[in-house]
């Protein structure tokens, strides 16, 4: 009896591959759970993938082996970036990315747009959270040097005159006063 398999998901559109291993006996609902899969299944739909076994495993250690295998392989056979696998495979662990897999996770991540609702909870969630030295040094030395629009300045001097179309007509608190009265001494 086998202790589980190897298993291909393809892409029907693109022809992208995922490889991966299962315990137990064959699921042909389970088409993988790497992060680029799950994210072109979400975007493509399950009935544009096709799940085929590979190989089977007697043991877990030749199930590890045989998926680190055929990941090498595929790669070599049609290239890196026709895989959805981010890791080598075996245990999961994170393969160290190469500069052009960088560069492209930085560049899908700086296109994405947050709502309002969670902004403010971003916000509220690093509301009165202390940075160190270290991590404010560095948020300095990446803003230095940096250009801003005439209308983000004439928007930042608006917003700290108190002038800015959200803050108009509205006053604080004696309370809200003292609280950042308090705040700014903290500072010093």
């Amino acid at each position: 009896m086998s202790y589980g398999y190897i298993y291909k998901t393809t892409n029907s559109l693109n022809n992208k591959i995922y490889i991966g291993q299962k315990k137990g006996s064959f699921n042909k609902n389970y088409f993988g759970s790497g992060l680029h899969l799950i994210r072109a299944i979400d975007r493509y739909g399950k009935d544009k993938f096709k799940l085929e076994i590979v190989i089977y495993a007697e043991d877990k250690d030749k199930l590890s082996e045989l998926e680190k295998q055929y990941i090498k392989e595929y790669r070599e056979k049609i290239g890196h970036d026709n895989l959805y696998n981010i890791t080598e495979g075996g245990e999961g662990r994170i393969a160290p990315l190469s500069k052009e897999q960088a560069h492209k996770l930085r560049q899908s991540i700086t296109g994405i747009h947050l709502s309002d609702e969670h902004k403010a909870k971003l916000r509220l969630a690093l509301l009165g959270k202390k940075r160190s030295d270290e991590i404010k040094n560095k948020i300095s030395s990446s803003k230095k040097g940096k250009m801003f629009s005439i209308e983000h300045i004439e928007n930042l001097r608006l917003s700290h005159l108190g002038l800015s179309s959200g803050m108009k007509g509205k006053h604080h608190s004696e309370e809200s006063k003292n609280k950042m009265r308090m705040a700014k001494l903290e500072r010093v």
